[in-house]
């Protein structure tokens, strides 16, 4: 997730921006898969939790297994198909449509996967589809995201009127 507060500053000064693990650890990609494209853990809402992969970690699991995000992803599912994508390729092309954002840190498990995320480079967004996936992401971040994520994880007491550093 952005703090889109600080995109216009970082736009206006030339400041690049990227984005990290923006397929939220895999879980946009709804499962685990090995070269060649087996699925072998599935990522599904109701799902027992993984007991491999990045999900099986407490940090991925904490921070992205979420009734919010899993509704967000079969929303995303629905533009995909609306327009003829896979749902990584839709989530990296709403990215790189935002020009503010400079690059992408994305993780890949084998080459097949790096290739499908260079190729949604080629997508070119319709302003409706960049709006849908606007709406999405607009609906899924919680309103005090950064104190949850960052703040409280990294710095006991952040939002606190105690907080100090």
């Amino acid at each position: 997730m952005a703090d889109w507060d600080t995109v216009p500053f970082c736009a206006r000064e030339g400041v690049g921006l990227f984005v990290f693990n923006p397929l939220a650890g895999g879980l946009l990609a709804g499962g685990l898969y090995e070269p060649g494209g087996k699925q072998v853990v599935s990522y599904t809402k109701n799902g027992p939790r993984p007991d491999k992969g990045r999900f099986a970690d407490n940090l991925y699991y904490q921070r992205y297994w979420s009734d919010r995000n899993f509704e967000a992803i079969e929303m995303l599912g629905n533009i995909a198909k609306k327009y003829g994508h896979a749902p990584t390729d839709v989530a990296l092309a709403w990215i790189l449509s935002h020009k503010e954002l400079t690059s992408i840190l994305s993780l890949v498990d084998f080459p097949d996967q790096l290739s499908q995320n260079v190729a949604a480079s080629e997508i070119e967004m319709s302003d409706e589809e960049r709006a849908e996936c606007d709406a999405i992401y607009e609906n899924m971040v919680a309103p005090d995201w950064l104190s949850q994520e960052v703040g409280e994880a990294r710095f006991p007491g952040f939002g606190k009127e105690e907080f100090s550093y």
